[in-house]
């Protein structure tokens, strides 16, 4: 999935039209693409080439990702090179008051949307790049092509093969399952997503895509909303014609707002990935030697004895997708 976004953004880049034939012998031609510490990458390249600013998207996850976020800011602040994070999700950093967040997140729906960049001015973008090989660039774990998941050692070996039925990446995927949800499969959006039977089809199905930016939250919101607009008018026009339209796309932005509400509550307090946010259900963790692998491993295959537990677990291994209300199931 994110080498097909990766693929997708280089094909874009340099004006290529869509993904074809094998992935993995794709050659990148705009991106560069490492498999290595982000720290020791930056310092190779500035050893050889200069940086005068990072720009970077803005992240709000785990802990490893965060401590990275920490080492990489230590780096810069010793080579005394400014970095700028570009706000994705809504979330606001250090925020002292988490009351203050919707006012936050609406300052950030309001910024005005990009263009796409045109032929012309990708054409001038690409003019600027940086040539590895002409400037002779040496970067260790450089990947020319799409790196397979077989090959990363970090990844467990029982995790490294794909799934049958799952979603492919990349913004021209991503912009499918959108247009097919504002113009079809979002009409029972409300009464559907709770199901993992009708949310297959009825659910925006945007949840990878948005975590990985393969496209923007705010294009999704303000695209939702000017549907929502293009209803209320034809309503006035045809006011007795009942439809589920509108409730549906009210309930999807709700959940685009609650998304980046529960993002934000990671960033103020991520030691929620460790503790308890309520300490009194602390006991209910693991505890030392009480760990039962037997279990485990039935849980991890779908074979606990539980029979919508296991249909549940059963669909994610196949398609690695499973609608939220399953998701919270499974992990509770």
């Amino acid at each position: 999935f994110v080498n097909e976004g990766l693929v997708d953004l280089d094909l874009r880049l340099s004006c290529g039209g869509g993904i074809q034939g094998d992935l993995y012998e794709h050659k990148f031609q705009c991106i560069t693409v490492c498999h290595a510490g982000a720290v020791f990458t930056l310092r190779t390249l500035h050893k050889q080439r200069p940086i005068n600013q990072i720009l970077c998207h803005m992240e709000s996850s785990h802990l490893k990702s965060f401590a990275r976020d920490k080492a990489v800011r230590r780096w810069c602040r010793g080579e005394n090179i400014p970095i700028r994070e570009m706000n994705q999700t809504g979330v606001t950093r250090c925020l002292s008051d988490r009351d203050d967040f919707t006012t936050h997140f609406n300052k950030f729906l309001g910024q005005p949307i990009h263009a796409t960049p045109t032929k012309i001015q990708l054409a001038g973008l690409r003019s600027r790049l940086v040539n590895i090989e002409l400037d002779g660039i040496e970067l260790h774990g450089r990947c020319l092509s799409p790196i397979k998941p077989s090959d990363i050692q970090e990844i467990a070996p029982e995790f490294r093969c794909d799934r049958i039925q799952r979603q492919y990446g990349g913004e021209s995927k991503a912009l499918e399952y959108f247009e097919s949800f504002l113009s079809s499969r979002g009409a029972n959006y409300s009464t559907g997503i709770s199901s993992p039977n009708t949310s297959w089809t009825t659910g925006s199905r945007l949840s990878p895509y948005l975590t990985w930016g393969h496209i923007s939250l705010r294009h999704v919101i303000v695209a939702t909303k000017r549907k929502q607009e293009e209803l209320r008018a034809a309503k006035k026009n045809t006011p007795s014609t009942p439809s589920p339209w509108l409730r549906s796309l009210a309930s999807f932005q709700s959940r685009m707002h609650w998304r980046s509400h529960f993002i934000q509550k990671l960033e103020s307090q991520p030691s929620l990935e460790k503790q308890d946010q309520c300490l009194a259900f602390s006991h209910l963790r693991r505890q030392p030697n009480d760990f039962n692998e037997k279990y485990f491993e039935a849980w991890c295959q779908g074979r606990t004895g539980f029979p919508f537990v296991d249909a549940c677990m059963r669909s994610l291994i196949h398609t690695g997708w499973l609608n939220f209300r399953m998701r919270a199931m499974l992990v509770s």
